[in-house]
């Protein structure tokens, strides 16, 4: 007698049986209708299977054999279910007891072999199984209809390969080398893990769902685990080769490697499909590999997290599983090499990755795409949209998490987790050059550490916010926490970058500090908000100017609230600074458009805007301020300024065309900034070449002049010096003046 120990968890260590001697080139058969596997007459040498004395045990012909205490002898080569005379074999083990223990080089276990072969292997209490070297799930050409609730966990009709581990097993099931499932060309294998087993499939080497079966050729390998352990030594794969189809379907139970083991790919060279529902709990847990889902050139990947799509024969679990559904001890990576493209689909549960979750990684052909309407998806570190491929993020419901200092509840038990180490974790959308980011939230959370950027590095990011809140910062202590928009990184590309907000609540900074900004780079960024919330902790800092780079920005806002809890800057980039509509801006302390390198433009446009400033509104250097009337009644809501107006230097331009060529009454008086109290250079001139009074637009018979103090005629300005004011006068004869330089312009508060 000889012992077989493996180490793997220390989980059991098996007796094995074997006798010594010369192998002849002998095929021990079980033909229908079969027996006891320990009954010398079910065999057709009369001997029960002995791996010295046969080359091949085989179940054929109808054959049903039943295994219900460890033999005295053990197998070599055993295949169940293979065509020994004629196509359309079939074969079945019901293993109810004992260990089945494979000897030999090539002692491979083999379930459904050769064209249309029905091979099936249940497995239930009492049961065990020691395998030298590879199972084999269907390993035979497929060209008949295959019924498909074989796929979903039960035995129907169709022809291929099946593993049925019932729901009363118990056993260890260890595999010397690969577990494959749908083997070979056009083949067809199923595993089933039945609700309620506890047994475990313990493979040393490679766990691989469709090596090479073609789904078009109703062919394929298909894993349903709904119980029970597997423990993969080296790899997971799903879909292996190139025109391979692989399915895993798991409700429950673990599927997992060890510490030592190699990545997960969903999607290698083929097609991969791996959906997780319930508490089924898919789990990385080497600190220096990752989960792939889309791994290769033409590789097709696919996560689905809490949808159950695939029609399972069983009730899902509770949704809300005390652990993740699906970790990582380092990264996910959705869509990896040039051509390959990776989904993951979540509606319920969650996803950990200790370090990143990255979308379209490796290559400019790389696509990947996320797309979450419930549960939780967190990371230790960055979670990166758009590498260098084409990526996409869409959120309705649900949590993102990146790099939170105090993050879920749930993240203390789930496997791979650990403390916040570094406080520089960011949302990056639109990485490097040639890659494009979309990041899209309809609702929602969104929570930020540190940093998010919206084009990096030369690469393109949009973000698109309508429902939900996101927030960059979840702590004072951590620093500063900003918001880039059209960052150039280290290699001095020039990146693109949008935010849309239409909607929901966008929070930059934790709103319990004062070191949080927005922040336009030095590339090519426009913020455009129709509607919802943007809170600005600290400053709004327009385009800037960088060693290589002159950034440019376009900011819209027509609707929704601003605000800004210290002050709007000029950083001498070029940007065009649009409030209209029914936005509403409220800056705590200085709106400044102050820096003369690249004027900006501050286009404020019509009656129903509102704009609030705290402390002072300064336009100097050349840069400009334009009032755009509309053609109501009031056609212009002012500015309320608290304390001072300075627009000596800079150029004001007033557009009155709205109101074509209707008569406007004259003394009609139009207030454009409204001070809270009388300045101190109450005599100063307005305008650098136009003395006080003068015409600065005409609409068809009405003039319209400027003024902040003073009468004309018999109008008496109601603003007292504390506002800049348009006043309507009959100047049929003036040329009309669309745009004038505003000089030596001080408004400064009553003492």
């Amino acid at each position: 007698m000889t012992f077989r120990c493996y180490s793997i968890f220390s989980l059991l260590i098996f007796p094995s049986v074997s006798i010594t001697g010369v192998a002849s080139a002998q095929n021990n058969d079980a033909a229908a209708p079969g027996g006891g596997w320990n009954a010398a007459g079910t065999w057709s040498q009369g001997v029960i299977p002995n791996s010295a004395l046969h080359t091949n045990t085989r179940l054929t012909g109808g054959a049903t054999v039943t295994l219900n205490a460890t033999p005295a002898t053990n197998p070599g080569l055993t295949s169940v279910g293979i065509n020994v005379t004629a196509a359309g074999d079939t074969g079945t083990l019901n293993h109810s007891g004992g260990i089945l223990d494979t000897d030999g080089a090539n002692s491979d276990f083999r379930v459904g072999l050769n064209t249309d072969t029905v091979g099936i292997y249940n497995s239930s209490a009492g049961a065990s199984g020691d395998f030298a070297r590879n199972v084999n799930i269907g390993i035979g050409n497929n060209s008949s209809a295959v019924n498909t609730a074989n796929v979903n966990g039960t035995n129907g009709a169709g022809t291929g390969g099946f593993w049925n581990v019932g729901a009363s097993s118990t056993g260890l099931f260890i595999i010397g080398q690969d577990l494959n499932v749908g083997s070979n060309a056009n083949s067809y294998g199923v595993v089933n893990m039945e609700a309620g087993n506890g047994a475990n499939l313990s493979v040393t080497r490679n766990l691989r769902v469709g090596l090479n079966g073609d789904l078009a050729n109703n062919a394929g390998g298909y894993l349903n685990v709904d119980d029970g352990t597997i423990t993969v030594g080296n790899r997971l794969d799903v879909g292996q080769n190139a025109n391979s189809y692989g399915q895993v379907r798991q409700s429950s139970g673990v599927v997992q490697n060890t510490t030592s083991a190699n990545n997960f790919l969903i999607g290698v060279n083929g097609t991969g499909i791996y959906e997780v529902t319930g508490d089924a709990q898919l789990i990385q847990n080497r600190a220096d590999r990752d989960i792939y889902v889309g791994f290769n050139n033409g590789a097709t990947g696919e996560l689905r997290i809490g949808v159950d799509a695939l029609g399972a024969t069983v009730a899902t679990a509770p949704a809300a599983p005390a652990t993740s559904n699906v970790s990582s001890a380092r990264d996910v990576y959705v869509g990896w090499d040039n051509n390959a493209s990776g989904t993951v689909i979540q509606a319920d549960g969650s996803l950990y990755a200790n370090r990143d979750l990255r979308i379209a990684q490796d290559n400019a052909g790389s696509s990947g795409s996320y797309v979450q309407t419930g549960g939780t998806v967190e990371t230790n570190r960055h979670t990166i949209v758009g590498v260098l491929g084409t990526g996409t993020y869409d959120i309705s419901g649900g949590e993102l998490m990146v790099g939170l200092d105090a993050p879920t509840a749930q993240h203390s038990a789930t496997p791979n987790a650990q403390a916040d180490g570094v406080n520089n974790e960011q949302l990056l959308i639109g990485q490097n050059t040639g890659a494009t980011g979309t990041f899209n939230q309809s609702g929602g959370l969104v929570q930020v550490d540190q940093l998010m950027v919206v084009g990096n590095n030369g690469g393109t990011g949009t973000l698109n916010l309508s429902s939900g809140t996101l927030t960059v910062g979840d702590s004072a202590s951590d620093g500063a926490e900003h918001l880039f928009i059209a960052n150039v990184g280290a290699n001095a590309n020039r990146s693109t970058g949008s935010v849309t907000v239409s909607g929901g609540t966008l929070n930059v900074g934790d709103q319990t500090g004062t070191n949080s900004n927005l922040q336009i780079q030095q590339g090519d960024a426009s913020f455009t908000q129709t509607g919802g919330t943007v809170a600005i902790e600290n400053n709004f800092n327009l385009s800037a100017i960088g060693t290589t780079q002159t950034g440019s920005g376009i900011i819209s806002l027509t609707g929704g609230m601003m605000t800004i809890g210290n002050n709007l800057n000029d950083r001498n980039g070029t940007t065009l600074f649009g409030v209209g509509g029914t936005a509403m801006l409220d800056v705590t302390n200085n709106l400044g458009f102050d820096q003369g390198t690249n004027p900006d433009t501050f286009t404020v446009t019509g009656s129903t805007q509102m704009i609030t400033v705290g402390n002072n509104l300064v336009v100097t250097n050349g840069n400009i301020i334009n009032f755009v009337l509309d053609g109501s009644v009031d056609s212009f809501k002012p500015l309320t300024v608290g304390s001072d107006a300075n627009f000596a230097g800079g150029i004001g331009q007033f557009d009155v065309s709205a109101w074509g060529n209707g008569y406007v009454p004259f003394g009609t008086q139009i207030d454009l900034v409204d001070i809270g109290s009388a300045g101190t250079n109450g005599t100063a001139g307005i305008f650098e070449n136009f003395g006080e009074f003068d015409l600065v637009g005409q609409s068809g018979i009405t003039g319209f002049r400027l003024s902040r103090t003073g009468n004309i005629g018999d109008t008496v300005f109601t603003g007292g010096g504390n506002a800049l004011v348009l006043i309507a006068v009959p100047e049929p004869s003036r040329a009309v003046l669309l745009v004038l330089g505003i000089s030596s312009l001080m408004l400064r508060r009553r003492r």
